[in-house]
């Protein structure tokens, strides 16, 4: 497998390596492209998803909140109708005892009167009945007449007993079972119950107990009805049993049990999972009854658009995608036909074809590469036609050299016949000078290297100093001081001659009395300097200025070619850094000061 990557990389690679470079420009401008747009599209379609599932949830926890506000109202005005009914003289009257007889007009208009206004007035009512504690219980089931029954296990109901236990109070049972059971009722059927005790206003002792039961579908009407937002939306009330008192769809036992116990964690709003599938919660508890409302929305719900989205993103993305790429395919074209003249240019001087000439009119990085190149082939053109001369005429010097070689030979050896001859007649001093005269020429003919020893090279120009000291007599005096430690250091061949010759010439001579030229070698850790000095005339500093330029080429009105050719060569062979430094000063005389450094090596 491993072999298999490595050679798809390797050929993949070769592949690149062979495109051209208009090629390689467009597919990687259109894979930024594409990446980029991939980019803007998946964060768009993400922040345009965050947006609506955050108006959504806004709008969900709104929605709860107006069905808690709902429940408030209805159950306040409920409250207040069945607190009204308890504390009616109608109904105290009824459940006064002796008073039947008296009073059947007034149980059979008055009271079914009453119980129809209760009834038509809170809309959602199954059945409305006062249970006297002698088990009589005035009974009306909603859209039947007024009935009067005895039920003794009336008493011992949960709806009973806690309006007993609180006279004066409503209590909303949420969900229970009916009281009366037979033809009247469904016992199969649970209800929403409300009880409320009647109390003797004098007295306060328990004269009955008000009971209204509710129908759950009637009343989730009247609380829900027009309050979802989304479609497939679950919105549920529960009680404090945790059971379903009205919802809008049917929900199971498992929902309601995993739902309420990440709401009693203290999680209003959350995501949860229900049978494999993500849903999001908002709930809501209601203090005056001690209700939970819920509403539940599968999340891929609340922004069913979303696909939709994603797939117009994705075709946007595409489409600006291949416009882009057509329009970068033709600015390539402008771009790189410069590059591709330029480049068959080349082509033309590797086959050493240096006739073609690019035009150029452009200013741009491209335009200054083909000004480059047009002069790069004048210049080639001309150093070839210069090279080419060069050989010529060093072929022609070989050979004048070739034919002057025995020259100087022949000179050597007549100059040490002479000196035997001279020393047969004990003429000394002419002796000294035709032998450094024969040194001199000896040493400038050796051709086997260019770097000599520092010995050799001060050697030599002592030779070159005993011959002017034989011209000059007692107006040249030298001194020469060269450690034995810098001997073995190679220095260039010729680079001291020059200068003494200088010394002699600019500031013995021109001096009445003469002078001394002195040569000095001493060195630091990692360089070498040879200073050589004399006493003599010296120069003013416009004089000194102007050697200055002419050693930097800045001047070219002197003649000191001796002083020039030895600058040249040092700084070529070590750098500019080691340049020939002079000192001189009108009627002091002159320093000129050559360093080189220790990086050649040393000769033992």
């Amino acid at each position: 497998m491993i072999k298999c990557v490595k050679f798809y990389s390797s050929v993949e690679g070769i592949t690149m390596k062979n495109m051209k470079f208009r090629t390689k420009l467009v597919i990687i401008i259109v894979i930024v492209l594409i990446i980029q747009g991939v980019l803007i599209g998946t964060f768009s379609h993400y922040y345009a998803t965050e947006i609506v599932m955050k108006n959504s949830r806004s709008n969900m926890a709104g929605m709860i909140n107006l069905v808690d506000t709902n429940i408030n109202t209805k159950v306040r005005y409920m409250t207040e109708l069945i607190e009204n009914t308890a504390t009616s003289q109608t109904v105290r009257l009824l459940t006064q005892e002796g008073q039947k007889e008296e009073n059947s007009l007034l149980q059979d208009t008055l009271v079914s009167e009453f119980f129809d206004s209760l009834d038509k007035s809170i809309g959602a009512v199954n059945s409305v009945m006062i249970i006297k504690p002698s088990g009589e219980v005035y009974f009306r089931k909603s859209g039947s007449k007024f009935m009067t029954l005895s039920y003794k296990e009336a008493e011992s109901s949960e709806v009973y007993q806690k309006a007993l236990a609180s006279p004066g109070e409503v209590k909303w049972m949420g969900m229970s079972e009916n009281i009366i059971s037979g033809d009247v009722s469904n016992p199969a059927k649970k209800i929403i119950s409300a009880s409320c005790a009647i109390t003797d206003e004098s007295s306060g002792a328990v004269l009955g107990t008000v009971v209204v039961e509710m129908n759950p579908e009637t009343f989730s009407t009247l609380l829900l009805n027009g309050q979802n937002i989304f479609q497939n939306q679950y919105t549920f009330i529960i009680d404090k049993n945790k059971e379903i008192i009205c919802n809008n769809k049917s929900v199971g036992a498992g929902w309601v049990n995993a739902i309420t116990s990440q709401f009693d964690k203290g999680s209003h709003e959350f995501d949860i999972t229900l049978e494999g599938k993500k849903y999001y919660v908002c709930g809501q508890y209601n203090g005056l009854t001690g209700w939970e409302t819920f509403s539940v929305i599968a999340k891929n719900r609340i922004f069913p658009e979303s696909g939709t989205l994603q797939s117009f993103i994705m075709l946007f993305v595409l489409a600006s995608t291949l416009i882009t790429s057509f329009i970068i395919m033709v600015i390539s074209y402008t771009m790189t036909r410069p590059i591709n003249l330029l480049a068959k240019a080349m082509k033309n001087v590797q086959e050493e074809d240096f006739s073609m000439q690019i035009q150029n009119k452009r200013k741009d990085e491209i335009g200054k590469l083909i000004d480059s190149f047009n002069f790069m082939r004048n210049r080639i053109n001309s150093l070839i036609k210069e090279v080419y001369q060069e050989k010529i005429l060093q072929k022609n010097a070989e050979i004048k050299a070739l034919e002057a070689q025995i020259n100087p030979h022949f000179i050597y050896n007549t100059l040490d016949s002479i000196n035997w001859m001279l020393i047969d007649k004990e003429e000394f001093e002419i002796s000294e000078v035709i032998i450094s005269l024969g040194n001199l020429l000896k040493y400038c003919v050796d051709k086997n290297s260019s770097l000599v020893l520092l010995a050799q090279e001060v050697s030599y120009v002592e030779s070159y100093l005993i011959i002017q000291k034989n011209r000059l007599e007692e107006k040249l005096q030298y001194e020469i001081s060269l450690p034995e430690s810098l001997k073995q250091f190679r220095v260039p061949k010729l680079i001291l001659q020059p200068l003494i010759e200088n010394a002699i010439k600019h500031g013995i001579e021109p001096s009445k009395n003469g002078g001394l030229v002195k040569i000095t070698v001493f060195d630091d850790a990692d360089r070498i300097y040879i200073e050589v000095e004399d006493n003599g005339k010296g120069m003013d500093e416009k004089r000194l200025q102007q050697l200055e330029d002419y050693l930097n080429g800045e001047n070219d009105e002197l003649t000191n070619i001796g002083v020039n050719n030895v600058d040249k060569r040092i700084r070529l062979h070590y750098g500019e850094e080691y340049k020939i430094r002079i000192l001189s000063e009108i009627g002091k005389g002159t320093r000129v000061t050559l360093t080189i450094p220790k990086d050649e090596e040393e000769i033992s």
